[in-house]
């Protein structure tokens, strides 16, 4: 959702976002969707079933894309009415939608008050994550995808690529939890017991760096989140990190470049402790990964 003319976090929605959507008649896009209520409306003609279902299909659409928005208490002129703050929670409304897809739509929700008035109305920002694992399925089994400003149904072979594709990310997942288990694991029997002696550093070369930076690379799905994309590219660069100082570490030990260490064993110690450094931050970098996404693994 880069280069959008609108937050692509719901925390960063306000009353003036709201209000700039309206007076420029911004429409719906791949991104963005405008539903005037949250709960089925007095007078309204469909079903309240088939009201639903449609409802649910939106947020699966979203899903089974690249993820967006649903602006409730906008209507599809953009006229930024706002809605009646329910008896509960508002979060509490949009579980109740989806909380029979299959896999649960993930969602952030932030109500703010509708710009017009004095009254006690207000607009309702969801965003929609794009799945883990799709497709993503409404509770009667109906497949669905965002497609420009509109949901589209999918078509069989859209539905068995995604199933395909969520293998495959499956499939990438698994491997990057054994990279990652096995860099514990290492750091546990090698690293994690020593520290500043006079004696050289421990061998570097038992950290994959290749493992670690091969299945990052096929688990492309890190990259749709700004936090966890950061500490991912913190784990590619420690090895790197760490390779380069003892790549250094060798050229100074064997006096093939100069140092300012004044002997052998002080050249130890300092550069035990800028390792010791750079493996202590690389398992941080991994527990905080561990802790952020539904990775299996050691924290």
């Amino acid at each position: 959702m880069e280069n959008q003319s609108f937050p692509t976090t719901v925390d960063a929605w306000n009353q003036e976002t709201i209000t700039t959507l309206e007076e420029t008649n911004h429409p719906e896009t791949t991104y963005l969707e405008y539903k005037a209520h949250l709960e089925y409306p007095d007078g309204e003609s469909t079903p309240k079933s088939e009201w639903r279902a449609d409802l649910e299909r939106e947020f699966t659409a979203f899903g089974n894309a690249s993820g967006g928005f649903i602006v409730f208490g906008m209507t599809d002129d953009q006229v930024a009415q706002g809605i009646e703050p329910p008896d509960h929670e508002v979060s509490q409304s949009v579980t109740q939608l989806i909380h029979e897809t299959t896999p649960v739509v993930t969602t952030d929700v932030k109500s703010i008050p509708a710009p017009h008035g004095e009254t006690n109305r207000i607009m309702v920002i969801v965003k929609v994550h794009e799945a883990t694992r799709k497709p993503v399925a409404t509770r009667d089994a109906a497949y669905s995808v965002r497609i420009n400003d509109h949901k589209e149904p999918m078509n069989r072979e859209q539905i068995e690529s995604l199933f395909i594709e969520t293998d495959r990310r499956q499939q990438a997942i698994r491997q990057l939890e054994f990279e990652l288990e096995s860099f514990i694991e290492t750091y546990e029997a090698t690293f994690d017991t020593y520290r500043q002696t006079m004696d050289a550093p421990p061998e570097y070369h038992l950290i994959d760096n290749e493992g670690l930076k091969e299945a990052f690379r096929e688990t492309t799905q890190f990259s749709t989140n700004e936090q966890v994309a950061g500490i991912v590219q913190g784990i590619l660069k420690k090895p790197l990190d760490i390779v380069s100082a003892e790549w250094q570490y060798g050229r100074m030990y064997n006096d093939i470049v100069s140092t300012t260490f004044a002997d052998r064993t002080q050249l130890n110690k300092e550069m035990r402790t800028q390792f010791s450094g750079d493996v202590d931050r690389l398992r941080e970098l991994i527990n905080q990964l561990v802790v952020q996404t539904d990775l299996s693994a050691s924290a």
